[in-house]
């Protein structure tokens, strides 16, 4: 029996008795239509008219539909529009099985956004199959750009999108416009993250005149996967490489690298080979380490742009390990070419550990050894004599603090040997505080206790040109407050203080001690006022009675104390993104000036900051000035500053400098700089700048390597809004792939 409903626009809402797989779900299927016709013999269903279903999270519009109750089958058919989560499709016809959510539509026309890309995929097939989340198609047609006539396309015979994840896409044509220009066996796009699937990039150096790379990364399975590679010439050798990788599982993986260099036309028959092998591993969340070896077996040696055929190996390694507590960082670093006698070892680390709330230990440090070629470029060498210059740099530092509550430890050992280069360093060997912040004395009330020992040493170029042990012992009777107002106040403080001074000069190799003491009894006024929320004052009168000799070398404030009537003065400027203290003293009895000091603090912004400390003396000028900058205003600008200079030393005490600046030149065109300077070796290692123009789906990169005297030439396709296809020998495809979690 059927029975027809009909009244203009009618709509009917039907919860659908389905099978037992179904019905476990407790899912209905909603349907309205200008017109529905049950058959209630066969469990059929026939609608039309601006007919909608929905199921679960698949929304279904056409003109007409046919629904099996039995088998549980959707049919829809003419002007068909599908709404899956946030992705859309349209075709003719629909066919859509409920128990198994697999469906079947032909032909599609779709837009497919995804929540690991920005903006929609344009994408069109003969016939796409629905499998639960995964679409796989037939005869598609894919692009990323957003116009009507789009700048290129991907047409493959079969495609394979799996949401949140990955573009698999099988037998492929690139088009430019009408013309197509690239065919791929397998494409591989993935959504996870910004990374690059196939690479073309030119250049031109000195070394090798203009060069051409081209690359193409290939997957077996999702656990085996790879890239090859060619390198063409104008002057040197042309390469050709391939390098697989193998997962062991979801955190680890081991690749194998080899590269082979074909010299015909150096007119050299012999051939140059690349071994390499490394491995990962981020099973431990807390400590994760990755290693990586290479050997090459080279003919010819290049120095100074001149050619010399010399055979020789050139060996990399490289291990990498970031921890978190308890598990320490380690760098090691380690490359060698036997034809020049160049070599280099790299060590470094860092170690931050915390047992519990009190107590914690921080250690850092690097260990450089480095035997550097000294050849003017262009300029002949005799290749069994090569003029070097070798370079032994080390340094570390390390901080232990125990805290007991009522007391507290703090001990510091730093230490740089530097044995090229200018460079001075004042090295704690080591600096101990003990301090009991607050203990109650009979008749004195609370007082504060800080005992301490400091081994100090001075070196200049890695010679030590003075050093000095200094015994330390402070009692100061916690402030007492005399006069408070909202803005003004007033207090009363006293201190005591013992030191036992003891340091050998060995400036100019006349050795003769200096051994001092020196007690102190001082009682001063403090006398501050809060101008307005940001800016203050502080003025300290006092009287000190001294017996002994203070020692300047040592640098402390607290201990440079003299005897005698006393005015101090700071000023300070402290808002939330500024913070400066300037300071000076004057001794009245003595007539003698304190040196100026200047400590200043900027926040711009959140992770950014930099600090400037300066002090200039009266009589002798600057001193030791040091700048600290770590600026990220945003993800286009980071820079990394430390430095310090010793005026009256006339020699550094460090330098270290790391900048990436990239500022939008107009709207199409962007500058970049990127660049570091290595204080051990005292040179930029990383010197590069560059122009990006953006034309609309596509990038044009123009870069220089003022280190390599080499520039090349980047296209970037947006194959993927937010996903870009980039073609660069800086940034090769292999790095998709050290990201990709199947």
């Amino acid at each position: 029996m059927e029975k027809r409903f009909t009244a203009g626009i009618i709509t009917v809402l039907l919860i659908l008795l389905f099978s037992s797989s179904v019905a476990a779900d407790s899912e209905a299927a909603k349907i309205t239509a200008d017109q529905i016709t049950y058959d209630y013999q066969h469990k059929r269903m026939e609608a039309s008219g601006n007919v909608k279903i929905i199921y679960k999270d698949i929304s279904v519009a056409s003109e007409k539909a046919f629904i099996d109750q039995e088998q549980n089958i959707i049919l829809a058919t003419e002007n068909v529009h599908i709404i899956k989560k946030d992705s859309r499709y349209t075709g003719n016809r629909f066919l859509y099985y409920m128990n198994t959510e697999e469906g079947l539509l032909a032909p599609v026309d779709s837009e497919i956004r995804d929540k690991q890309i920005n903006g929609p995929i344009k994408f069109s097939s003969r016939e796409s199959y629905f499998i639960g989340e995964v679409i796989k198609s037939r005869g598609a047609s894919f692009t990323g750009c957003d116009r009507d006539h789009p700048h290129y396309h991907f047409v493959a015979k079969r495609v394979e999108y799996y949401p949140e994840d990955r573009v698999v896409m099988h037998n492929v044509w690139y088009w430019e416009h009408k013309v197509p220009l690239m065919y791929l066996p397998v494409f591989y796009i993935s959504l996870k993250e910004e990374r690059d699937n196939f690479e073309f990039s030119m250049g031109q150096n000195q070394i090798e005149g203009f060069f051409v790379k081209i690359g193409y990364n290939y997957i077996f399975s999702d656990n085996n996967y790879g890239k090859v590679s060619t390198r063409l010439t104008e002057k040197g050798g042309n390469e050709l490489g391939v390098k697989h990788y193998s997962k062991f599982n979801e955190r680890s993986k081991f690749y194998q690298d080899y590269s082979l260099v074909e010299n015909s036309k150096l007119g050299n028959p012999h051939l140059d080979y690349k071994i390499g092998f490394g491995y990962e591993n981020e099973v431990n969340s807390k400590f994760r380490f990755s290693t990586a070896f290479e050997d090459w077996k080279r003919s010819y040696i290049y120095l100074s742009g001149i050619r010399y055929e010399k055979p020789h190996q050139e060996r990399a390694f490289n291990f990498l390990a970031t921890g978190q507590s308890p598990y320490p960082g380690l760098s090691v670093r380690y490359s060698e070419n036997t034809g020049t006698g160049y070599y280099l070892y790299d060590f470094s680390s860092n170690w931050s550990l915390s047992p519990d709330p009190s107590l914690g230990f921080s250690f850092n440090g690097r260990y450089v050894l480095e035997n550097l070629l000294n050849i003017p470029w262009n300029t002949p060498v005799d290749i069994n004599n090569i003029p070097q210059q070798s370079a032994n740099n080390f340094n570390y530092s390390g901080t232990l603090r125990k805290d007991w509550g009522w007391s507290n430890l703090s001990i510091t050992h730093t230490d740089t040997q530097v044995y090229n280069g200018n460079i001075s360093s004042n090295n704690l060997k080591p600096d101990a505080v003990y301090t009991i912040p607050k203990w109650h004395w009979p008749l004195l009330g609370d007082v504060k206790v800080s005992g301490g020992y400091l081994y100090l040493e001075k070196s200049n170029n890695g010679v030590i040109i003075d050093h000095g042990e200094r015994w330390a012992l402070d009692i100061q009777k916690i402030p007492l407050s005399l006069w408070q107002t909202s803005q003004s106040s007033l207090n009363w403080e006293s201190k005591f203080g013992y030191r036992d001074f003891f340091n050998t000069n060995t400036a100019n190799y006349i050795y003769h001690q200096k051994e001092t003491e020196l007690y102190a009894l001082t009682t001063n006024l403090n006398l501050s006022h809060q101008f307005t929320k940001v800016f203050s004052t502080n003025l300290k009168l006092g009287y000190t009675e001294a017996e002994g000799t203070p020692n300047y070398f040592f640098g402390r404030t607290d201990d440079n104390i003299l005897d005698g009537a006393f005015i101090s003065n700071e000023w300070r400027w402290q808002s939330s993104a500024f913070y400066t203290l300037v300071s000076t003293g004057y001794n009245i009895t003595r007539e003698i000036a304190s040196p100026l000091t200047v400590s200043s603090r900027w926040t711009p912004a959140a992770g950014s900051e930099v600090n400037f400390n300066t002090t200039y003396d009266w009589l002798k000028g600057l001193g030791l000035t040091t700048i600290q900058a770590n600026y990220n205003p945003n993800q286009n600008w980071r820079l990394a500053l430390s430095a310090g200079y010793d005026f009256q030393l006339d020699s550094w005490s460090q330098k270290q400098f790391e900048a990436l600046i990239r500022q939008k030149v107009f709207s199409k065109l962007e500058a970049e700089v990127i660049a570091k300077f290595d204080m051990f070796r005292n040179a930029f290692v990383e010197a590069k700048t560059g122009l990006v123009y953006d034309w609309h789906c596509r990038k044009f990169k123009l870069n220089y390597d003022w280190l390599r005297s080499q520039y090349t030439l980047t296209l970037i396709f947006n194959a993927i809004p937010g996903s870009p296809l980039e073609f660069s020998s800086e940034h090769g495809f292999e790095g998709m792939f050290n990201a990709i979690q199947f």
